[in-house]
């Protein structure tokens, strides 16, 4: 068995436990430990994720249903309008549209006939369409307007015109007949008034 010598310096002992180390096997290190801290707990991906936003909560939670709502009514009303014709009533009429003179076919505006007491009466009628009212439509019929207004006059008297409130009924009564020739519209008579543009009474 060889002798161990032990060295007498201090020096030397040190020398010597150099020497000793040297010979010892060299150590791994293990690559775990060199990892960062977050990849080493597992949970690298997930620390990467922003946290979530807190959910609105109150009157902010109910703004962008709320908003929603109101531009598709507006929307909707908007398309109402071009799509759907409004309906007219009595409540709610039609606006005055474009004044018409009321004509015979053969274009002539004046109107001339007899009273029933055998005066004559001459004059010329104008009408107020409704907005929704058609002049076409008013064309299509002057001869049933222009026999409704003589069949009426054949039964006044120079008497019964001759006062401002007599003409007044009479163009109440010549607009009832108007409307019952030419109907509705939407809801809204086609004629809403009667002038007289000329009234001559012999």
């Amino acid at each position: 068995m060889p002798e161990t010598m032990t060295p007498s310096t201090p020096a030397a002992q040190a020398a010597a436990d150099r020497l000793a180390g040297m010979r010892q096997p060299m150590r791994t290190v293990d690559s775990s430990l060199l990892e960062p801290a977050a990849a080493a707990t597992g949970g690298g991906d997930k620390a990467k994720k922003k946290p979530k936003k807190p959910k609105a909560t109150g009157k902010k939670r109910f703004i962008k249903p709320v908003g929603g709502l109101v531009v598709a009514l507006l929307v909707a009303h908007v398309a109402m309008g071009k799509f759907v014709k409004p309906h007219y009533s009595a409540i709610h009429p039609a606006a005055n549209g474009a004044i018409v003179a009321l004509t015979t076919s053969a274009g002539a505006a004046a109107i001339t006939t007899n009273l029933s007491d055998g005066h004559l009466a001459q004059m010329q009628i104008s009408l107020q369409m409704s907005s929704v009212g058609s002049s076409k439509t008013e064309a299509k019929q002057d001869d049933a307007l222009m026999g409704a207004t003589i069949a009426l006059l054949g039964t006044e008297t120079y008497s019964d015109l001759l006062p401002a409130a007599g003409r007044a009924r009479l163009r109440a009564e010549l607009l009832s007949e108007y409307q019952k020739i030419l109907g509705t519209s939407e809801g809204a008579e086609e004629v809403t008034g009667v002038y007289f543009t000329s009234f001559v009474l012999q």
